[in-house]
């Protein structure tokens, strides 16, 4: 239970983590950014870089992360359906 719970908050940690990274290396045209919040979308739009491939990274690594976990919920599902019928049949 606890190697569940450590690796549940080393994926998040690193998924923020290279985000972070990523934004902190995006050329900025001015030194200081007014009115933003430290969101990473807002970040990456004050960037005076073309947005749209930050923008496809994290649609990929959201898929990723939810695509994920989709797969081992549909197969406890189908577990617990198969163990359900053995027992009323």
């Amino acid at each position: 239970m606890f190697a569940l719970l450590a690796l549940s908050w080393l994926v998040a940690l690193t998924a923020a983590g290279v985000l972070a990274g990523i934004t902190d290396r995006l050329p900025y045209c001015q030194p200081i950014i007014k009115y933003s919040f430290c969101d990473y979308a807002a970040l990456v739009r004050a960037a005076c870089v073309d947005p749209e491939p930050y923008f496809m990274f994290t649609t990929i690594l959201a898929m990723w992360l939810l695509g994920g976990h989709f797969p081992l919920i549909l197969a406890t599902y189908v577990n617990i359906i198969y163990l359900s019928r053995g027992i009323t049949g």
